[in-house]
């Protein structure tokens, strides 16, 4: 009996599954545009793990969003072009919070939203929210952005 008390949490544990991102694309599509401006996302710090114990790792989420956003043939640059403004998207980034994975047994998948605007309008080009789930608090944000992104075109 005492087995299975024990077990009991680590098998609800394992059924632990992410939200699924939410997106909304318009037209034009992130796909017409070259360039992207990325303001300061601020800066994620989060312990190594285990395996490389001893310190802090930092790093600011606008690195992956400008990681995703080049594989898609969209530039970062760092102030905008009057001159390229219709060519241009402007990220809105945030941090909307974080949710406990089996009551803390298997840590907390934060959450991130990212609008993308265009630059000349400022009228939404695509809008996501996603959860992200990793070993660490950067990792968290990294599967985040990526599966926000995911649905852009």
């Amino acid at each position: 009996m005492r087995k299975t008390l024990v077990l009991l949490p680590v098998l609800l544990g394992a059924c632990v599954s992410l939200n699924p991102p939410t997106q909304t694309q318009t037209t034009p599509t992130a796909g017409a545009y070259k360039y992207v401006v990325i303001p300061d996302t601020g800066i994620v710090s989060s312990a190594l793990t285990a395996k490389q114990p001893g310190g802090l790792q930092e790093v600011e989420p606008g690195v992956f969003i400008a990681e995703v956003l080049a594989k898609h043939g969209i530039k970062e640059v760092t102030q905008l072009d009057p001159s390229k403004a219709n060519e241009t998207l402007m990220v809105k980034y945030a941090r909307l919070g974080s949710r406990s994975m089996a009551d803390g047994w298997r840590g907390y998948a934060q959450e991130v939203g990212i609008d993308l605007l265009d630059a000349k309008t400022t009228r939404p080009v695509y809008s996501c929210k996603a959860e992200g789930w990793g070993q660490t608090a950067i990792d968290d944000i990294r599967v985040a952005v990526t599966r926000c992104l995911e649905g852009l075109k």
